[in-house]
């Protein structure tokens, strides 16, 4: 049912070398760049951000929102626009990369644009910002590269850019920004992170995967994952479908940050892992992987082919018993919130287990809900 569970242990692996890694493919609009902006807000303020970074990183993913949202020329009559957005951050440092579609008559432009921008130190960029808004060339969606310049300059960074040729009228345009301290460490050079990022869309696409929140998962940050997925995912369905989904995701979520383990004790007892949302042939599919210590994993996969054994009116007896505490044979230590994920999702549970090293490995669980 669930063939993407090597997918997901590549991507996990190459995000492992960030602290927080947001990614997102599909449809944008007002709310979810509201959210996104929300979340990577309170995530910084979480891990003790400095002011003077939030803003900049804050300022340039309002830019890079905005230029999918309002500069993207699908020709669709929509309020929501299709595109992708990353970003991806360690040592006071993050690298914020988006991808729009664009027209290709419009593309040389804008390249000249950029260009212009990238060739100006710090004292001409303010003289040229300077000297565009005494001229008021400000085009019909809002801007006069403007914001590239700002962009530029709050920065400090020259702009990453690409254009990615398609058949049609239309070619993808990546865009991307590195900001932080000159001193910050990334574990990758900007140019391999850039390659990465598009390799990344391009996996999103073909395995359409729409959602991928890669990091330390506590409490606190798990309500800002679901801020954003709530009255996101699962448009166009049935209240109680959304419901469902929305409750499984939170027994996912849930799963990570108070059952899987840690490397490294924090104070606020985080979990690293990793949690993706696909959508394909009219079923929604969630996937949530954290670390499982080596020793742990024969007595969990025991009590997942358990409770995969159940019909469904097995499993409604099962878990009302072990809800009322009855002395049920291989009832002990089920664990509820498998039993009520598989209530839920009326399917089994999928799952596997990739060995990291010799003490920890990946536990990736699987659900399917057809709509």
């Amino acid at each position: 049912m669930l063939s993407d569970f090597p997918v997901i242990s590549r991507l996990f692996r190459e995000m492992e070398k960030y602290d927080l890694n947001y990614l997102y493919n599909g449809e944008f609009n007002h709310d979810l760049t509201g959210s996104i902006l929300s979340f990577a807000e309170s995530t910084m303020d979480s891990i003790g951000e400095s002011t003077r970074i939030r803003k900049k990183v804050y300022f340039i993913m309002v830019e890079s929102l905005q230029n999918i949202t309002r500069h993207s020329e699908t020709g669709q009559a929509s309020d929501e626009t299709p595109g992708f957005f990353i970003i991806q951050g360690i040592n006071n440092g993050y690298y914020i990369t988006s991808c729009n579609k664009i027209q290709k008559t419009t593309a040389k432009a804008l390249r000249s644009k950029l260009d212009m921008v990238n060739s100006l130190d710090q004292d001409n960029l303010k003289n040229y910002s300077a000297e565009i808004l005494q001229a008021g060339e400000i085009s019909k969606k809002g801007g006069a590269g403007l914001g590239l310049i700002e962009m530029a300059r709050r920065s400090g960074n020259k702009l990453n850019y690409y254009f990615e040729d398609s058949a049609g009228e239309e070619c993808d345009f990546y865009f991307q920004i590195k900001v932080g301290p000159s001193e910050t460490v990334f574990p990758v050079s900007q140019e391999v992170n850039f390659t990465s990022a598009r390799e990344f869309f391009r996996l999103m696409c073909d395995r359409s995967i729409q959602l991928v929140y890669q990091g330390n998962f506590t409490q606190e940050n798990v309500r800002g994952v679901l801020g954003m997925i709530e009255g996101k995912m699962g448009e166009g369905k049935s209240e109680t479908s959304r419901r469902k989904v929305f409750n499984l995701i939170v027994e996912l979520l849930q799963n990570i940050y108070k059952h899987g383990d840690a490397r490294i004790a924090t104070a606020d007892n985080a979990r690293p892992g990793i949690f993706l949302i696909g959508r394909k042939d009219q079923r929604t599919l969630l996937y949530a992987g954290s670390l499982i210590r080596n020793e742990k994993i024969a007595p969990l996969k025991a009590k997942i082919d358990h409770v995969n054994t159940f019909d469904k009116e097995e499993l409604e007896r099962f878990y009302v018993a072990k809800l009322m505490d009855e002395d049920v044979p291989g009832a002990k230590g089920a664990g509820l919130g498998l039993i009520d994920m598989r209530l839920k999702c009326r399917s089994s549970i999928s799952y596997d287990f990739i060995r990291l090293d010799d003490s920890y490995s990946l536990l990736t669980l699987g659900l399917c809900i057809p709509d």
